[in-house]
């Protein structure tokens, strides 16, 4: 099984209407969809960080929907686990001379290299529900796989009210 934030992506079991058709309390335990806040202006966005850690022996290409990013850090651990912590002063003061904030290359996917972490920079200033997920389908098939959701409101409801007149059949 794959593992984003300890939790494996499954289809929602019940109703049988995807997900951006229906309000996030009816979403079931395996829908990890952080909810961004952006402000009204799209232009300025909320800029995110993400870390993602990679325990296995083999890469993965990771790709976001919806936006591109930039690549601050990239790292392989040679001997060990290479995990990044923002919030550990170990990890930080020891792997933070490996970012890039001056010209760092932009991106809608990278490869998180095996025991190792990227971490990635967006502007989340495109609303709707984005995927985040490893490119190879069968590691997605196994859970590897998150949402975002940018703006909106945080039930989202409103974000595409015509998804669910599509999917059952135009009612």
């Amino acid at each position: 099984m794959g593992f984003i934030n300890r939790t494996s992506w499954a289809p929602q079991s019940s109703p049988s209407l995807p997900l951006i058709a229906l309000p996030r309390s009816s979403w079931d335990v395996n829908q990890l969809v952080p909810f961004i806040s952006a402000p009204n202006n799209q232009d300025e966005g909320t800029w995110v960080d993400l870390v993602i850690n990679n325990l296995d022996d083999g890469s993965h290409p990771f790709h976001l929907h919806g936006h591109s990013f930039y690549v601050l850090a990239s790292h392989r651990s040679e001997h060990g686990w290479g995990s990044y912590n923002p919030f550990s002063a170990d990890t930080t003061s020891n792997m933070k001379s490996n970012f890039n904030l001056v010209n760092p290359v932009r991106k809608d996917t990278v490869i998180v290299p095996r025991r190792g972490y990227v971490v990635v920079r967006f502007r989340a200033n495109n609303p709707g529900v984005w995927m985040l997920h490893c490119h190879v389908l069968w590691h997605e098939g196994s859970g590897m796989v998150m949402g975002l959701q940018v703006s909106g409101n945080e039930e989202h409801a409103e974000i595409d009210v015509e998804a669910g007149r599509f999917c059952d059949g135009g009612g």
